[in-house]
């Protein structure tokens, strides 16, 4: 069993915390967070001082995990990779382009496991597409839809930067870019931003092209009914996946019966367990190489939104 910290007690780092206490290949022994926290019947030890917790017992950690706000991301992933421990991030992994630029010089030479909590490739339904993507033949058009009713992002002065697309884009953008690579044009069909009540809500339409295929992405923080399914449309036939209707992936070839695949296991416990393969077996999976491309379509997307008057904070944490 691996000793794992865990940098983070909020929203995400909680379900993290969940997982793990249940998780057969790693022992959680320290978590980082913001207030003085004790939990009665638990091993794990808790910090609210980053330099206790770094310095304290690291030679028993073998692994960290960074789910703490978007705006720390930066200095904790350049100290781990400098540390040389295998890490996993929560997306998105940095806010800017001038971190980006920095994070991608420091991974090249990363010989240990890296990977981004891109949720949807860790999916062991995405993992079935893509073995099974070859049946549906020649395809060119690909629909991804996300949506939710999150009231989690506020108006607040004291920062800037983010808006809800930027939280949530990188969702279906790892599934592009692991499809088809990197697109070579970027069209924003529907945008609309509004605020109520302080929380900011955003619907957004994007067509991606690359490689003579289309991606149609929607996206909204403000629907009555939850999304998170894509479609792929080939010349032989079609698959697509509905994480809330059908729970399954769902194969049409022509002429052939369709054929329902259904799942056990979490993303998250999917992503824990390559993860932790990855550390025993050493294998070199670097997940930021990835994720630097999907950061860089999402500045792209939003030097065209041009969206940088409006001041919010992503309340995560």
């Amino acid at each position: 069993m691996l000793n794992i910290a865990l940098i983070g007690l909020g929203r995400i780092g909680r379900k993290y915390f969940k997982v793990l206490k249940k998780n057969e290949h790693f022992n959680l022994i320290k978590v980082l967070r913001k207030k003085n926290y004790t939990r009665k019947n638990t091993f794990v030890k808790f910090y609210n001082n980053r330099n206790k917790f770094f310095s304290k017992n690291k030679k028993n950690v073998h692994a960290y995990i960074i789910a703490s706000p978007l705006n720390t991301h930066y200095e904790y992933i350049k100290k781990i990779l400098t540390k040389k421990k295998p890490l996993i991030i929560e997306k998105p992994i940095v806010k800017n382009i001038h971190e980006l630029k920095k994070i991608n010089i420091l991974s090249h030479n990363v010989k240990h496991p890296v990977l981004v909590n891109h949720t949807d490739l860790y999916n062991p339904a995405f993992k079935k597409l893509e073995k099974k993507l070859k049946l549906i033949g020649n395809y060119r058009k690909i629909k991804i839809e996300f949506g939710k009713f999150k009231k989690i992002y506020k108006i607040n002065n004291k920062s800037s930067t983010e808006l809800p697309y930027f939280d949530w884009l990188p969702h279906p953008l790892a599934i592009t870019v692991k499809l088809v690579g990197f697109p070579n044009k970027i069209k924003i069909l529907k945008e609309k931003t509004t605020i109520k009540k302080k929380f900011i809500f955003q619907k957004i339409h994007l067509r991606l092209f690359c490689k003579q295929k289309t991606i149609d992405i929607f996206f909204s923080n403000d629907c009555k009914i939850p999304k998170r399914r894509f479609e792929i449309k080939g010349d032989k036939g079609s698959i697509k996946y509905d994480a809330y209707k059908t729970k399954s992936l769902i194969l049409k070839v022509k002429n052939e019966k369709t054929i329902p695949y259904s799942f056990n296991n979490t993303p998250l416990e999917n992503l824990l367990k390559v993860f932790h393969d990855a550390i025993i077996y050493k294998k070199k999976i670097n997940d930021i190489n990835l994720s630097v491309k999907v950061m860089k379509i999402i500045f792209l997307i939003q030097q065209k939104l041009n969206k940088t008057n409006i001041n919010v904070n992503l309340i995560r944490n």
